[in-house]
């Protein structure tokens, strides 16, 4: 934020998707960073106890049905005939943001409703955004091509 005026992603934990550098070293990550989730060593910690984890989970969702703040439940909803919901969604760009590459995803607000998903046309990106977004597409892309 302090280099280009913009907050370039929702939160710090995805910050390294935008500027690589985040990560230069080992020792650089706690300085950005003080509090590491590490899903590898979280899951292993877990692991045998799934069987009680999901029966838990059962009983509380029996007493204490409520929305997860996600947005599948009103996606679908609104898909199926529901009432409409703006929501934030990850969609081939297409132009929603015009200085990004039309086959890139893009995650933009959007309406959906029963004839299917709207995504609105956010114009153009402030350039130091745009070049940040086109290092990480241009990668993405020579992985699929190499993929393909």
């Amino acid at each position: 934020m302090e280099t280009f005026g913009y907050f370039t992603s929702e939160n710090s934990h995805h910050a390294s998707e935008y500027v690589p550098s985040f990560w230069a070293s080992p020792a650089s990550s706690p300085a950005h960073l003080p509090r590491r989730w590490d899903y590898l060593r979280t899951t292993q910690a877990l692991a045998g106890q799934e069987e009680n984890l999901t029966r838990e989970a059962g009983s509380r969702l029996c007493t204490q049905l409520e929305p997860s703040g996600e947005f599948g439940m009103p996606i679908i909803a609104a898909h199926i005939g529901g009432p409409p919901a703006e929501i934030y969604v990850n969609v081939r760009n297409d132009g929603s943001i015009g200085n990004l590459r039309p086959e890139a995803c893009v995650e933009v607000p959007a309406r959906v409703e029963r004839s299917g998903v709207h995504p609105e046309k956010m114009g153009r990106l402030p350039g130091v955004c745009a070049g940040l977004n086109l290092t990480g597409i241009a990668l993405q892309k020579a992985v699929v091509d190499a993929v393909m």
